[in-house]
This record gives structure tokens, C-alpha cells and sequence, in this order.
């Protein structure tokens, strides 16, 4: 008995859009198939645009410790009183 490939197991969700978009050529459009091919693109939109959420919120994490660094470093370049520093800083 051949050992089948991990790729080629049918719960694999990569082998599963390749067949759903090899179904749904341009010239063979039925109605189960079509709508199919576009859930799976609707799922891949969604998929894309979850990672790019993802991505600025880490920007975003990112920036605000630099921010945080920066006003620790200015405190304690200028130890003066609090609201003379805090007043620098939003200069």
C-alpha cells in the first residue's frame, strides 16, 4: 500500500482551492461551481484583510513604545519640574 502524500490528504484546505479553481475554469461555469469559486475567493479577501489589520495594530503597538521611549529618554534628559517636562514634550 503506497503511503499517500500529507498534501495530497482531502482535509487539506491548499488542495481543496486548487481543485475548487481548477473546477471553476473560465469556460465551465455551472451554478454550484461558481459559487464555490467565489465563497472561496470571498474567504481569501477576508483572509487578507484580517492579516492587514493585524499588521497595523502591530504598527501601531510599535509606534506607541517608540513614543513611550522617547518621553522616558526626554524626562530624563531634562529632570525639571513635571509640567515644564510634560510642556517640552508636547512642543
Amino acid at each position: 500500500k503506497k503511503k499517500r502524500n500529507r498534501k495530497d490528504q482531502p482535509g487539506n484546505k491548499m488542495q481543496e482551492n486548487k481543485l475548487l479553481k481548477s473546477k471553476t475554469s473560465v469556460t465551465i461555469k455551472t451554478g454550484i461551481t461558481q459559487q464555490k469559486y467565489h465563497k472561496s475567493t470571498q474567504q481569501q479577501r477576508h483572509q487578507k484583510n484580517q492579516k492587514k489589520k493585524h499588521k497595523e495594530t502591530k504598527r501601531a503597538k510599535k509606534r506607541k513604545k517608540k513614543e513611550e521611549e522617547e518621553t522616558y529618554r526626554l524626562m530624563e534628559k531634562y529632570p525639571l519640574d513635571d509640567d515644564k517636562c510634560l510642556e517640552y514634550i508636547e512642543k
